[in-house]
């Protein structure tokens, strides 16, 4: 559960040993059309949520030479290593928009139970296509702040891990019981 909808599993990869995402979509609706999505990810090979995000500040800034839309800002919670990221992009064919996407992250470092460090991504999304495009804005202006407050509420899911046949290593992510 995420804003008042609820989400089921819809797509999941572990192709390297040091990523593995999970994407959750309302019932009825696709990874490749959602307008709503909740993303967990899992970067094994970052020791430092401050690292990953200042990455992704890089690839953003880069993004930003090349699209009409990509504006972001960051958030940090020093106490708890912790680092919020809102971020607008949109699609354009000429002079008209296709799409535009509203994603919130928030990253934070977490300990594998091998022993290595990590940073735990959990992220919302939404977006909308064309002719929704004016009404999905004028409501993101009105709850943006909601919906980053909400994700920095939420009780992050617990990162697990069982050993698989020949020693290799499946991460779950699972939510504490109430």
């Amino acid at each position: 559960m995420f804003n008042n909808s609820s989400f089921h599993l819809a797509f999941t990869d572990h192709s390297w040993d040091y990523y593995h995402i999970q994407e959750y979509v309302p019932p009825g609706q696709a990874v490749d059309s959602y307008t709503q999505m909740v993303t967990l990810l899992l970067f094994a090979n970052h020791s430092s949520a401050h690292d990953a995000i200042s990455g992704l500040v890089m690839e953003l800034n880069e993004r930003k030479k090349t699209v009409a839309v990509c504006n972001y800002e960051t958030f940090d919670n020093a106490d708890n290593n912790e680092y919020i990221i809102d971020l607008t992009v949109g699609e354009t064919t000429g002079d008209n928009m296709m799409m535009i996407e509203f994603n919130v992250y928030r990253y934070t470092q977490v300990d594998l139970p091998d022993g290595r460090k990590a940073v735990f991504v959990y992220g919302y999304r939404r977006r909308s296509f064309e002719d929704d495009i004016t009404g999905f804005s004028n409501e993101l202006q009105m709850n943006k702040t909601e919906y980053i407050n909400k994700l920095i509420a939420i009780e992050l899911p617990k990162v697990t891990a069982q050993n698989k046949q020949q020693n290799t290593v499946v991460t779950r992510f699972f939510r504490p019981a109430p």
